[in-house]
């Protein structure tokens, strides 16, 4: 590896888990029609050789790993300059050796997301809790760097080098807590991953849901981490969640939810395989799961069809985004293996058009089990 990499390389392990002045500076926001955006900016997206890749062309690791573009595009971009390994110009027949580091230049466009601020619940020498807004995600992912929770927090607030706890879906609002400390991350996230605390949200769905507690038990898989959608399947695992009805006004219901695990997208799916799906989740509201919305379970389509249902309805509707851009993917890989960490994008997920702001849940409470407040309730 070059000297270069090796000290860029050195000073961003230097920075985790927070950013540098120079990254928060390197573009600024502005406010239109009740949404924030971000002026483009050029970046650099990183990722170290794989060890498939290494004795391979680089153009041909590209052409056959990186498929949003063609192998022409790549070609261009390697030619150009913009396309570097250990950041020196190379030919497109340069074999990859072990830990070699690959660099793309692109102009970022960053997706846009609400105006709405972000309110500062508590704060002390530990911990930040804030009420985070529907369609802002927490971290940078996929489309979205300065649109997120950390930048905003950090640019606006100078709440830096926060430590993320726990996490949010990108549409769901509510409580968000964040470590100041190291001990303090390390000490919130043994709570939570160890299940001394409880969640509750609130969410509103279709139709009069049951009176009384509903359990929901059903096993959950990851039909795609690729493009971030799940089901209720015999073969996936152990989910429990716990409803109940707070008010019905003829049309909808607005439900207690309580996970008792944490799957992704749990309460999204329960509540679908249930018949409730949450009235503006662009996902899981859709007949893509079937006339039924998926309720009881998908039994009429098998998990590829499923897949690329998904993909045509989001070229015929644009109304499912994903979360890594065609414009600045050019290390989005191909779906990962078991075991297999993240690559520089990492999981790309089917979301909702910019110009809508949808909140399929709001997380209103976090306590430790036996009562006491870990952050105490959100009212709205």
């Amino acid at each position: 590896m070059g000297q270069k990499a090796k000290l860029e390389t050195k000073a961003l392990k230097a920075k985790r888990p927070g950013f540098s002045e120079e990254r928060y500076n390197e573009t600024s926001y502005f406010i239109e029609n009740g949404l924030r955006k971000v002026y483009p900016y050029y970046f650099t997206f990183t990722t170290f050789t794989k060890g498939r890749w290494v004795g391979e062309k680089i153009l041909d690791v590209f052409a056959k790993e990186f498929r949003a573009h063609p192998a022409e595009e790549y070609e261009r971009c390697i030619k150009s300059g913009t396309l570097t390994v250990n950041y020196e110009r190379v030919d497109t027949d340069c074999r990859l050796k072990h830990n070699d580091l690959l660099a793309n230049i692109v102009h970022r466009h960053e997706v846009p997301v609400t105006a709405a601020s972000i309110p500062l619940i508590y704060t002390d020498e530990d911990t930040v809790v804030v009420d985070k807004p529907a369609s802002i995600p927490v971290h940078p992912c996929g489309r979205y760097r300065h649109n997120t929770v950390v930048f905003i927090l950090a640019k606006e607030y100078n709440l830096k080098n926060l430590r993320t706890i726990h996490r949010l879906d990108r549409l769901t609002s509510g409580l968000l807590l964040f470590g100041r400390t190291p001990k303090k991350a390390r000490e919130m996230e043994q709570q939570i991953r160890t299940r001394q605390v409880t969640k509750q949200y609130v969410c509103r769905v279709e139709g009069r849901f049951p009176t009384g507690i509903v359990e929901c038990n059903e096993p959950i898989e990851v039909v795609s981490y690729k493009i971030g959608v799940c089901k209720v399947s015999p073969t996936g695992k152990d989910c429990k969640t716990e409803f109940q009805l707070l008010s019905y006004n003829g049309i909808s219901s607005v439900v207690l939810c309580k996970p008792r695990t944490g799957r992704m997208h749990q309460i999204r799916v329960h509540l679908q395989y249930l018949g409730f799906p949450i009235v503006n989740d662009p996902l899981y509201n859709h007949t893509v799961f079937g006339p039924n919305k998926g309720k009881g379970g998908i039994t009429d389509k098998t998990d590829d069809e499923l897949i690329q249902d998904l993909i045509k309805i989001h070229n015929a509707e644009n109304w499912l985004g994903m979360d890594g851009d065609v414009e600045y993917s050019m290390f989005k890989p191909r779906a990962k293996d078991d075991g297999e960490e993240e690559d520089l994008i990492g999981r790309v997920s089917l979301g909702f058009h910019p110009n809508y702001v949808v909140v399929p849940a709001m997380l209103v409470a976090i306590t430790r089990k036996g009562g006491g407040k870990l952050c105490g309730h959100l009212k709205r």
